[in-house]
């Protein structure tokens, strides 16, 4: 069992939030002091942080384990799941498979293009990357990318470091290869948000994911890329506030897809 923290009302209803690759719970800051009200459930992923003492597999375990930490810790065994990037991969596994303890689903930059063809070039990718991860300066580069605030740095530096060679090599083929087709045909409520300033194939995603979640809606956000959480902490706060209490979402900072 993964190593997670929990913050909030005890007695509320419970938001769990899962992670990106190469980050940890402290991507949530700005949620998990906004949702106090509520039982707010965090941790790293398997090969990160405190638990990079066990390296991540498989979004399939992933999504085993926090079934199992929803039994154990919400009140109703259900939650409300927030996930972003490969967190998204793995809350829409839970979706398909797992319905059952998915009270609604935010699914955040959630990768859904399945690209098998690049599957030959993980291992020599890896083989050329393992020597700098570890660089300040190439975390520096990334964390750019990533449009990691500068507070964030450190956090997102120390997870880096601890990442392994065999957690690298299953999250790059994982989230490349996995394919949402929701043959369950959930009818659990789906909100679905993209960066406006993300790659195309993340925005073909969202469309796609909308037309397969049957009760969804969504959204593209202004003047974000794949941060979305602190990018835009206050206006994703907004939004999952007023998703979960079922009122209309309206700001001019948000473009239904």
């Amino acid at each position: 069992m993964i190593k997670y923290s929990i913050s909030g009302n005890l007695k509320g209803d419970a938001i769990v939030f899962i992670n990106g690759a190469g980050v940890g719970p402290w991507m949530w800051n700005n949620q998990i002091n906004y949702f106090t009200n509520n039982k707010c459930i965090t941790f790293d992923l398997p090969g990160h942080g405190i638990n990079s003492d066990m390296d991540f597999t498989t979004i399939k375990n992933c999504a085993n384990i926090i079934r199992k930490l929803i039994i154990n810790e919400s009140n109703t065994q259900k939650a409300v799941i927030i996930g972003h990037s490969i967190g998204a991969q793995i809350l829409m596994f839970l979706l398909e498979f797992y319905e059952e303890v998915v009270e609604r689903a935010v699914i955040i930059s959630g990768l859904n293009q399945p690209m098998p063809m690049i599957n030959f070039m993980i291992k020599p990718m890896i083989n050329c990357l393992m020597p700098v991860v570890k660089w300040r300066g190439f975390a520096k580069m990334q964390s750019k990318q990533l449009a990691i605030p500068d507070n964030m740095f450190e956090n997102y530096y120390r997870d880096s470091i601890d990442m392994s060679k065999e957690t690298l090599k299953n999250i790059l083929y994982e989230n490349s290869n996995y394919n949402f087709q929701n043959s369950s045909n959930t009818l659990v409520k789906a909100l679905i948000l993209v960066g406006e300033n993300e790659k195309n194939i993340m925005k073909q995603s969202a469309f796609k994911n909308r037309k397969l979640i049957q009760n969804s809606n969504a959204y593209i956000i202004k003047n974000a890329a794949h941060g979305i959480p602190y990018e835009q902490g206050d206006l994703l706060n907004y939004i999952i506030e007023n998703f979960i209490n079922d009122n209309d979402i309206y700001d001019s900072s948000i473009i239904e897809l």
